[in-house]
């Protein structure tokens, strides 16, 4: 049997931006939900959704891996953080191969859309380069 400790939680989701907005705001009874507003929805049968708002990655991240990462690891990154310095967990001292995170993630289809087209129109030399690692991130390091 092996252990396991939670010992820190962070997140990024629309009902806050670390976990103190998101607990106030979720206590408060507020929703997350509203008209859809990172593309135009208009096309489409459904106008609403859950999405993160006010959320600038590069509050949190070095402007070039904002550029190489999709928008699911502009939140992880500082969730981890945010989940990191609630435990007041040393990495430094830390085996990194003994420590884990576990939490949800999305992919990003539009990356694979979009490569795809292009892929068809203008051949496999013009693919992203890092379109797996942008489609369906799974390891994130700190």
């Amino acid at each position: 049997m092996q252990r396991v400790v939670i010992t820190g939680t962070g997140t990024i989701c629309p009902l806050g931006l670390n976990i103190e907005e998101f607990r106030r705001n979720l206590v408060a009874g507020k929703s997350g939900v509203g008209p859809i507003s990172h593309f135009d929805a208009s096309d489409y049968p459904v106008k609403v959704a859950a999405e993160v708002k006010d959320f600038d990655p590069a509050h949190y991240i070095d402007p070039k891996t904002v550029q190489r990462t999709p928008r699911a690891v502009h939140f992880v990154i500082p969730a981890v953080k945010e989940a990191l310095a609630a435990a007041r967990l040393d990495m430094t001292g830390e085996q990194p191969e003994r420590v884990g995170v576990i939490g949800a993630n999305m992919l990003e289809y539009h990356y694979v859309g979009e490569d795809w087209e292009r892929l068809k129109k203008r051949g496999p030399r013009r693919v992203d380069p890092l379109l797996f690692s942008k489609a369906g991130p799974s390891t994130v390091s700190l």
